[in-house]
């Protein structure tokens, strides 16, 4: 993954979660993804989250929250943990 190709996708008009997208597509991560955006846009950590999350899982990081998370802190409350 180069940072040259995504300053190029910028230069010519994406938009973050275009470059979120093209950077999952080639096999990046999330926390790759959160980098990627926050160098190349100056975003705040919790909106480049958000994209990221958007372009990996499909779906806001609100949506994955209640999704996974949610459910994962309730379980861990009934078992006691």
């Amino acid at each position: 993954m180069s940072i040259e190709q995504f300053q190029g996708m910028k230069a010519q008009g994406a938009d973050p979660l275009e470059v979120a997208r093209a950077a999952q597509a080639q096999g990046a991560g999330p926390i790759e993804i959160i980098r990627l955006l926050r160098s190349l846009f100056e975003l705040p950590f919790v909106d480049a989250k958000d994209l990221a999350t958007r372009a990996v899982y499909d779906m806001t990081l609100d949506q994955y929250q209640q999704e996974f998370i949610v459910p994962l802190l309730e379980e861990v409350e009934r078992e006691g943990f």
